[in-house]
């Protein structure tokens, strides 16, 4: 149940943000240069809007594209520590997230309309709707699984987790097909509006938070007296099973850009302080040392010294004055 409470909580927040990034982006966009797809409001017919299609894909896909590649890359690292701080620290994630984020939908939208023209170009033999939706359909699904690979693609190198790129090709593939899926069956979206790209975007990025979450088999949680921001059974971290949790500091002058999870306000904790690892076919996870400056590391209590050393559920980490329960069971 606890589960299921944190993976609705999870699919809801990356559902919400990833639709705002639509609203943001129509806002911004389709209303200045509506003119260009829709002269006094009215939607062209499919074979009049040749030419624009290269602007829609580029104003339109593109920006909402950076605008999840930025969520992507910027949530994790402001839920471990701040907007501020992630900002700060992680600033060459988001560039790439707005780089790649750009570059999936783009990609994706080209193709898809590529799709959707092909398909609409055989319409002798079926009907002129009936095309239209089967190009749609295919079209959208294929955004959302390019999208999704890049935005994959993200974690990938941040990470190493490959994982994490499986989760976003498929969170981007589910949730191209469940707009689609909507887009035929229930939503009338004759052009692009702000509802296509408010339902696109909350599906795709829905359904990679929600895979991501799933897949993860292991969880930090924030525990009390602690001296930084990680409070009580707050769900703080997913630990990646394929590939190092290396855990350092977040403080200026303290920062290792190989570390994946950065502690904040922690003066104990080294830039490089430990390392979560999962082995044996997910089956054995051990902690151990970083670094020899790594003093302060304490499991259930007792101060770190022979390493590695093999985790089970409900264990307790400490390091510095910041303290995490280990545990594989919400």
């Amino acid at each position: 149940m606890a589960r299921a409470g944190h993976l609705t909580r999870r699919v809801s927040l990356y559902a919400v943000l990833a639709a705002a990034c639509g609203l943001i982006v129509w806002i911004a966009t389709v209303w200045r240069v509506a003119g260009i797809w829709a002269p006094g409001g009215q939607a062209l017919p499919i074979g009049e809007y040749d030419t624009p299609k290269l602007l829609t894909v580029l104003l339109i896909y593109g920006p909402f594209g950076a605008l999840l590649g930025a969520l992507v890359a910027m949530l994790e690292p402001i839920q471990d520590s701040s907007f501020k701080d992630a900002l700060r620290n992680e600033a060459r994630w988001l560039y790439v997230g707005l780089g790649l984020g750009f570059v999936g939908a783009v990609a994706g939208g080209l193709v898809g309309e590529r799709v959707l023209s092909a398909i609409y170009e055989q319409r002798h033999a079926t009907s002129h709707m009936e095309a239209i939706d089967q190009g749609r359909f295919l079209g959208t699904v294929l955004v959302g699984l390019i999208l999704g690979g890049c935005l994959g693609l993200i974690d990938r190198l941040r990470s190493a987790s490959n994982e994490r790129f499986i989760a976003g090709f498929a969170g981007g593939a589910v949730g191209g097909l469940l707009a689609a899926v909507l887009f035929r069956f229930v939503i009338s979206v004759e052009s692009l509006t702000v509802l296509s790209l408010i339902v696109l975007g909350a599906c795709t990025a829905g359904a990679i938070g929600s895979i991501t979450f799933l897949q993860t088999r292991a969880f930090l949680f924030g525990m009390k007296g602690n001296i930084s921001k990680y409070g009580p059974r707050k769900l703080v971290k997913k630990l990646m099973s394929d590939a190092p949790n290396r855990i350092g500091s977040a403080l200026l002058g303290k920062q290792s850009s190989s570390t994946t999870f950065k502690i904040v306000h922690d003066l104990n904790v080294m830039p490089e302080h430990a390392e979560i690892l999962c082995s044996q076919r997910h089956r054995l996870w051990t902690l151990r040392r970083l670094s020899a400056d790594a003093t302060e590391l304490f499991l259930n209590g007792r101060r770190l010294l022979n390493d590695p050393v093999p985790l089970k559920d409900g264990d307790v980490i400490a390091l510095g004055g910041t303290h995490f329960q280990f545990r594989t069971k919400l």
